[in-house]
């Protein structure tokens, strides 16, 4: 079986085909057209900025997003000394980059650790920001700021009043369609141990948090992957993960806003699905209100996993099975989709025949 832990090392949002970032892990930004020439010949490839005059300390970069050709927002973090880490963000205007450190809240313990999970540019000028930290308790929460360039206001990120002391806060993404309308789903825990989700919506200049409906046969919300969200205009957007019904079983959680409410659907699965489908949804895109892709993965008959697609259009939910290259897995999984328009999509995930693993799109 294909395993369902992922481990999220980046994100990168593409505003236009125009452009593209993408990120190193030792702080190294490429950047260039969509389309690159042999060998990637197109792409610039520029050392992290960092804050102030240290320029070689350590640092790492977690996720991009570019709202204009030649304009980027790169966020990450950097040692300030020893291993106490801070906050930071690259931004690129015109071409040029410049270097800022980005504030925590005023909670946060001398050696915070913060972590970066998403970053959304609707436009250049705003841009939402979201991640974790450790406070001066010692408890790990989370983070929401906005802001562009050097100037960014950040909060600690509200939670529901059930939220245990130390919530275990967790992001999956964050969208932000227009400046000033985000949303950035999430998983918390309460003072008993039960993982619930939450969706931070940023609306008239304030964050409030949602707790985040479930289908009526629910029992926990899955915690692995994090729930994600594709926004293709404010107010209207989706939400998708997995849970654990009242049988045990995993399903793929499909979460919508329309008119202002969040409503929660189990996600349909292919007709030779198992008792337990062990659905999962991992990425998510919507070309237009109503117009949506999912895509994960969920066990067959046989006790293979099998790459999931979830089409939404119009109301009605689908599902299908990945269609794989000539030769066939043992078990597959789609971890990303991209959908530009409602007749168009590409995804990306990876086969296994049981000795090697295989990616395709």
């Amino acid at each position: 079986m294909v395993r369902r832990i992922l481990v999220r090392i980046g994100a990168t949002r593409v505003a236009t085909a125009a452009v593209v970032a993408l990120l190193g892990v030792s702080g190294i930004v490429f950047a260039g057209p969509a389309q690159a020439g042999p060998a990637g010949s197109d792409w610039q490839v520029t050392p992290a900025l960092l804050p102030g005059s240290n320029q070689s300390a350590a640092n790492s970069m977690a996720a991009t997003s570019c709202p204009a050709p030649g304009n980027c927002v790169a966020a990450g973090s950097f040692v300030v000394t020893g291993t106490t880490r801070a906050l930071m963000v690259d931004t690129q205007s015109n071409g040029a980059w410049t270097s800022s450190p980005v504030p925590l809240p005023p909670n946060a313990a001398a050696n915070p650790g913060p972590n970066v999970i998403a970053i959304s540019c609707p436009d250049v000028g705003f841009c939402g920001l979201g991640g974790s930290y450790t406070d001066g308790g010692g408890d790990r929460v989370g983070y929401l700021a906005t802001g562009y360039g050097s100037h960014w206001t950040v909060i600690e990120a509200p939670l529901p009043p059930d939220a245990a002391a130390n919530p275990l806060f967790f992001f999956g993404n964050g969208i932000c369609p227009a400046a000033g309308a985000c949303v950035v789903p999430g998983i918390y825990e309460d003072a008993g141990g039960t993982s619930h989700g939450v969706i931070e919506q940023l609306t008239g200049g304030s964050w409030t948090a949602v707790p985040m409906p479930l289908p009526s046969n629910a029992q926990e919300i899955g915690g692995f992957p994090n729930p994600v969200a594709s926004c293709p205009a404010p107010g209207s957007c989706v939400v998708v993960g997995n849970y654990t019904d009242n049988a045990s079983n995993v399903q793929g959680l499909i979460v919508t806003l329309n008119s202002g409410v969040w409503q929660a659907a189990e996600s349909p699965v292919p007709s030779d699905a198992a008792p337990n489908p062990e659905g999962v949804l991992i990425s998510v895109s919507c070309s237009t209100p109503g117009a949506c892709v999912a895509v994960g993965s969920y066990s067959s008959a046989p006790s293979t996993a099998s790459g999931l697609i979830v089409t939404m259009s119009g109301g009605i939910i689908t599902a299908s099975t990945t269609p794989v290259p000539p030769g066939g897995f043992s078990d597959s999984i789609l971890l990303a989709v991209s959908c530009p328009s409602s007749s168009w999509c590409a995804a990306a995930g990876y086969g296994s025949d049981g000795v090697a693993s295989t990616p395709f799109v």
